[in-house]
């Protein structure tokens, strides 16, 4: 059974991920975990019954998180998707990923805050620790993102080989949730391709990774980010999904800085997924 995943901080920007994420399991069949870490000043798991009973303050805040988890647990079954929820104690060492990580998902669906021109600020710590750590696809919504309503996807890729397996673990999920894809390539400056050459490659790319036939676009911009935002809006793409990877090889320039930039720049859901 697929698994997704949101991480509930019960701010709005999670509320916004929840929301999102319900039709999308419902769409999926697939079960939604709601995952709450809470930090405490002590490796809460450790301590006995005595133990916990001096620190009345802390079982009181996980108290009344798992109170708000089962509320939120309620609202998405009634909705008709299979959920469940998690409540973690963090004690500093370890991070939001790793408990993600170990929930073997198929796909996060996180909230991020509104367009404020400085990535760290609207990533915030979590979701920027979760895109660089995590290898399992991660999609981004906003808070003013509207329900989902996925019917077509713009991949960006660079059509390079790395990238080739992660497109087609996004083909087959894209599939099941039923959208038109579009394959984009952005042609920048520093990273300039002839028109054939990139039809060459994008023809070499499909046949080898991908399984149906993709229109492929071709934008050119200054940077990928410009590229990405201006196509997606022109087109009327739902979201875009992008394939990064983290090596330092010039040339493989879709690196998870993009898709950070992205996130903070523009209004639509961001997918990312590693090569």
């Amino acid at each position: 059974m697929i698994k997704l995943v949101v991480p509930v901080d019960f701010s709005t920007f999670s509320m916004q991920a929840i929301s999102f994420a319900t039709p999308l399991a419902k769409k999926l069949d697939a079960k939604l975990l709601l995952l709450h870490v809470k930090s405490v000043p002590m490796h809460w798991d450790k301590l006995d019954a005595s133990q916990r009973s001096h620190y009345a303050e802390v079982e009181a805040e996980l108290s009344l998180a798992a109170d708000k988890l089962e509320g939120l647990r309620k609202t998405v079954a009634e909705a008709g998707v299979q959920v469940e929820t998690q409540l973690k104690t963090n004690s500093g060492k370890d991070k939001i990923y790793a408990f993600i990580d170990a929930e073997q998902v198929d796909l996060v669906v996180m909230g991020s805050h509104g367009n404020y021109g400085f990535k760290e600020h609207v990533l915030g710590t979590n979701t920027y620790s979760v895109l660089r750590r995590l290898q399992v696809p991660v999609l981004v919504v906003k808070e003013d993102t509207a329900e989902s309503n996925l019917e077509r996807i713009c991949i960006a890729s660079d059509l390079r080989e790395a990238s080739g397996p992660a497109f087609s673990r996004l083909e087959k999920i894209l599939e099941a949730l039923q959208v038109k894809m579009e394959l984009l390539f952005v042609n920048t400056p520093n990273h300039f391709m002839e028109t054939r050459d990139i039809e060459a490659l994008a023809a070499d790319f499909m046949k080898r990774f991908g399984q149906y036939n993709h229109t492929l676009h071709v934008i050119d911009a200054f940077k990928e980010e410009r590229g990405i935002e201006y196509f997606v809006e022109k087109e009327g793409c739902d979201a875009v999904a992008v394939i990064t990877s983290g090596k330092s090889d010039l040339r493989q320039y879709f690196s998870p800085s993009i898709t950070e930039n992205l996130i903070a720049q523009v209004s639509f859901p961001v997918l990312s997924i590693k090569g």
